[in-house]
């Protein structure tokens, strides 16, 4: 059992690992940008559709709602993270709402999909980092795998069916 190679240096796992890494840094770059382009978008009414609560370190809130716009119906998952208490939460949870299961959505006007439920939110830019550390880490393991599959000494380096003879044939004699 071992790593399936690609090429001299590289594993499937490796390149895996890339790929993700590249893919959370996109994803912090697009997170990171609509951070600071949210202050320019419109609002609309928008309707809570579910509330999910979650205690890990701090509470985190998260509110799954839909909104319309030019006559399209658009739904998304808003997470709201760090919050100190419950108390906390009950009080966000109320003071988003703008009546009943009703809330005040920002969207992007060029791109409806993306919306979030405040501007400059912490919560776009934590995560935004987050994923970029974890883009970090995914790397550093990108880079340890090549570097065992490169390092002739390394447990991952395939052994051809021909060593293996002769060094059978020689333990023979």
């Amino acid at each position: 059992m071992g790593f399936k190679k690609i090429g001299k240096s590289l594993s499937f796992e490796g390149v895996f690992l890339f790929l993700v890494a590249l893919y959370l840094i996109g994803n912090s770059f697009l997170l990171s940008t609509n951070y600071n382009d949210t202050n320019y978008w419109p609002s609309t009414l928008g309707e809570i559709t579910n509330t999910d609560i979650n205690q890990y370190f701090k509470y985190r809130l998260t509110v799954d709602y839909e909104f319309e716009h030019q006559g399209e119906k658009y739904t998304n998952r808003y997470i709201f993270r760090n919050i100190d208490s419950k108390e906390d939460v009950d009080k966000l949870l109320n003071s988003i709402r703008a009546g009943d299961d009703k809330i005040e959505v920002f969207y992007n006007p060029e791109n409806p999909n993306y919306s979030v439920l405040e501007k400059n939110s912490d919560s776009n830019n934590l995560q935004a980092r987050e994923n970029l550390f974890t883009a970090i880490f995914f790397f550093i393991l990108f880079f340890i795998d090549v570097y065992l599959n490169k390092n002739p000494n390394s447990d991952n380096k395939e052994v051809n069916e021909e060593e293996i003879v002769k060094e059978e044939h020689i333990s023979e004699e």
